[in-house]
């Protein structure tokens, strides 16, 4: 652990850049929420940022239609955020790594990392739905947990799958996804670290809103957002270092 946090300390520029540009497409997602409140709230004026989200919470109980479009406004920042990781997927296993530049890893590996993160997204959806479906009718809170559980772990499996591109010699064949599960078993202590930490980028988002809403916002709540946007960033990066060495040549 120690050491992939070395890794990620030494590509400041790395970190900084990945957080600019999820902070930019949450900044797109604010205009399209800003647009949405102008319309409800019209002829009043639009709140401050800090006092948005209260605005917000109590438009959602009001009006379907409002609820609908923040629904698609976040959605629409999500799958860009996805798709914002997967173009930045390559650089960032070569850098964390030390093996080639940014801009050439990204653009050298996009196709084959799209192909084997869909193999991923499959499998993993599999996985996640048959463990939910052999534990709910036990316990739904239990079923929940396993799946949260499952789903944090996968991330871990779903970095294996992206090295086995750019620092192996996956391409097009569903197997490399499929080895990379193993290979996350056979490896319990890098697991269990990158599930920890995975469940860490999971929790903060709604650890900030919690406070968020305790607090009832305020003009530091933009400040709030922009900084858990930053550590969420920094928690991944510091979950793909643990198999990203730079003496690393080959598949994990």
């Amino acid at each position: 652990m120690s050491a992939a946090l070395r890794r990620v300390t030494a590509n400041l520029p790395l970190l900084l850049g990945l957080a600019l540009g999820q902070i930019a497409l949450a900044a797109l997602a604010g205009r399209a929420t800003r647009s949405l409140l102008l319309s409800a709230l019209a002829p009043f004026t639009l709140p401050d940022d800090g006092h948005m989200l209260a605005y917000l919470a109590q438009l959602a109980t009001t009006s379907p239609a409002a609820m609908a479009g923040m629904s698609q406004a976040v959605l629409t920042a999500t799958l860009l955020g996805a798709l914002l990781a997967l173009a930045a997927a390559g650089g960032t296993f070569a850098r964390l790594a030390g093996t080639e530049p940014f801009l050439t890893a990204s653009a050298r590996h996009l196709p084959p990392l799209a192909v084997q993160s869909a193999y991923h997204l499959f499998f993993r959806a599999l996985l996640v739905l048959f463990a939910f479906l052999a534990v709910v009718p036990i316990s739904a809170p239990l079923g929940a947990l396993l799946m949260v559980l499952l789903w944090a772990a996968s991330s871990h499996v779903l970095d294996r799958t992206r090295a086995g591109v750019v620092l192996g010699d996956a391409r097009w064949h569903p197997r490399p996804a499929l080895r990379a599960f193993r290979a996350a078993l056979a490896d319990p202590r890098t697991l269990a670290g990158a599930t920890a930490l995975a469940l860490a980028q999971l929790a903060l988002p709604v650890a900030a809103l919690a406070l968020l809403l305790a607090a009832g916002a305020g003009p530091g709540a933009p400040w709030l957002a922009r900084a858990s946007a930053f550590v969420a960033v920094f928690l991944g990066l510091w979950r793909i270092a643990l198999i990203c060495r730079p003496t690393q040549t080959g598949a994990p």
